[in-house]
């Protein structure tokens, strides 16, 4: 398990993973200069900095920014109530379930399963389970 400090806005993204004992992994930022892993990570994702901005997005952006960045290309969203299936050239690519307080990314391409709770959220009344 790993943990997950996130920030964004509407302009950037910064994502910080942590070990469950406090130490620094990896960085993600996306900002005006790009998507990128900052230096000193403390080791070797098995994913871009891209893949995992895409994921983190398509969780975090409401349905109808999605649906407008993806205009014209071959990425597709179909949402009803809290899930949300992501495909390319029709294939199905990811699948998100859960609201504002627990969401599991599904990402079948790439065989992982993220869960994002916010931080102050209480577990104990609605706990954050990666199925």
């Amino acid at each position: 398990m790993l943990i997950g400090m996130l920030r964004h806005d509407r302009d950037s993204l910064r994502l910080a993973l942590l070990s469950p004992q406090g130490q620094r992994l990896l960085t993600l930022v996306r900002d005006q200069e790009g998507i990128r892993f900052l230096p000193g990570a403390a080791f070797e994702p098995p994913f871009t900095a891209e893949w995992l901005a895409s994921r983190l997005s398509w969780s975090l952006w409401p349905a109808e920014h999605l649906r407008d960045a993806f205009d014209g290309s071959d990425w597709t969203l179909e949402a009803t109530g809290n899930e949300r299936w992501i495909r390319h050239r029709g294939r199905l690519v990811a699948q998100l379930v859960g609201g504002p307080e627990c969401r599991i990314i599904h990402d079948l391409e790439g065989g992982y399963r993220l869960a994002i709770t916010a931080a102050d959220h209480d577990r104990a009344e609605a706990p954050c389970r990666v199925p």
